[in-house]
């Protein structure tokens, strides 16, 4: 199975590196692709972590177009362990992760249709994940987790000082009762205050 983060901000900031390099260690670096990633330096940035396209996955002569998923918040089907029979490509990115969302998914399957990819959409739940948090549990589930099996904690609150706090209104998995965050990211928070 690959995982493709189809990159939707104008820039790498550094709380999506980090969830990046976290998914690369989530899947292993061979599994994942990230596209449409402006600027050689983000580029050269992430290329340590996987494989990385300055073009969208939508108009990429480098990655074969079959055999697609693209999770939706908004897929009637849920992800299952059958699916990995079914899909080589799960396609991640400007779809969990914006809050509140911004919907961009529908947007990126309405150019996936335009250009004559063929894809199905499946959900996670409908709860909005960090992205790193959407590609862990569909890797859970690929290696044969159910989700109904995954406990999960919504929205967690992150100490800054004895005054201040930052509040991740999303989903995460828990492991040991804790949250499961990419590394370094508390520690990102703590300095700047914000992402």
């Amino acid at each position: 199975m690959k995982y493709i983060i189809e990159h939707l901000d104008g820039r790498l900031y550094k709380w999506c590196f980090l969830e990046y390099k976290h998914i690369s260690k989530i899947v292993g670096k061979s599994s994942i692709l990230f596209t449409n990633v402006n600027g050689v330096k983000a580029r050269e940035k992430l290329g340590p972590s996987g494989h990385v396209y300055h073009e969208s996955f939508t108009d990429s002569e480098n990655i074969t177009r079959k055999k697609i998923c693209v999770l939706d918040p908004n897929a009637k089907q849920i992800l299952t362990t059958s699916d990995k029979n079914k899909f080589d490509y799960l396609v991640f990115g400007g779809i969990m992760g914006d809050y509140p969302p911004k919907k961009r998914t529908k947007g990126f399957c309405t150019k996936m249709r335009e250009k004559g990819i063929k894809f199905e959409t499946r959900n996670m739940g409908k709860e909005q994940m960090s992205t790193d948090t959407a590609v862990l549990v569909a890797k859970m589930i690929m290696d044969g987790k159910k989700f109904n099996e995954i406990k999960f904690k919504d929205t967690i609150i992150i100490d800054i000082n004895d005054c201040e706090e930052v509040e991740l209104p999303f989903r995460y998995v828990l492991k040991n009762e804790k949250p499961i965050l990419a590394p370094g990211l508390v520690k990102h928070l703590k300095e700047r205050g914000y992402f």
